[in-house]
């Protein structure tokens, strides 16, 4: 075995662990029957980017992309159906979740009845899963900024942290070594982002006890 086909593995095995890094919180959640600090608008995010990523490795045919994708999407919509479940006003969840799927309809309609074409079709998904990678990895972004006015990392989950660190930086490694920009680029914001987090997490963990769920 290569080191590509290392690095390939690699990639897999940490982008399914940081899928399954949910499984804490959304458990935690379900117990507790308390949906703060539960990160929803995240988990809408990647349930949008995963079936969009699963529309596009059908197209293209490629097994690894549809594999990790119907893994994702799967425990994606888990997530957001506990949370749904636990919510005590369920109207907003539910509201968002539609409004999620009209966009994704939306993209579909628009690749289908307008661009037509099959191979300007792979062309524009791929566009428009670039952009939904960026959108995903820049997210947490908005925690950080939080923390800091905060002085505090209460409610930062350590799971969802690492796993979202390591599997940008394997895909970071993934894609540099296959010279494919639209895989190594979204990944280069992801690792600075969360590798801050960390930074964030270990500075004001005294302040407050962060969750480590």
């Amino acid at each position: 075995m290569d080191f590509l086909n290392i690095v390939e593995w690699s990639t897999i095995i940490f982008t399914i662990l940081m899928m399954m890094s949910g499984i804490p919180p959304c458990i935690a959640m379900y117990k507790t029957k308390d949906t703060k600090h539960i990160p929803f608008f995240f988990f809408l995010i990647c349930l949008m980017n995963s079936m969009i990523g699963l529309y596009y490795g059908s197209l293209i045919d490629n097994g690894m992309l549809k594999m990790l994708n119907f893994v994702g999407t799967s425990l994606w919509a888990t997530y957001i159906f506990v949370y749904i479940l636990v919510s005590k006003v369920k109207s907003e969840p539910v509201s968002k979740v539609t409004g999620m799927f009209a966009l994704f309809l939306s993209h579909v309609v628009y690749l289908v009845y307008i661009v037509q074409q099959h191979d300007e079709i792979v062309a524009r998904l791929g566009s428009m899963l670039f952009l939904w990678t960026i959108v995903l990895v820049c997210l947490p972004a908005m925690e950080i900024v939080e923390v800091v006015r905060r002085k505090s990392s209460e409610g930062v989950s350590l799971s969802l942290l690492m796993g979202g660190l390591m599997c940008s930086f394997v895909w970071l490694l993934y894609g540099y070594m296959l010279n494919d920009f639209n895989i190594y680029a979204p990944n280069i914001p992801g690792v600075i982002i969360n590798v801050t987090r960390l930074v964030l997490l270990i500075t004001y963990g005294d302040g407050a006890k962060s969750k480590v769920e």
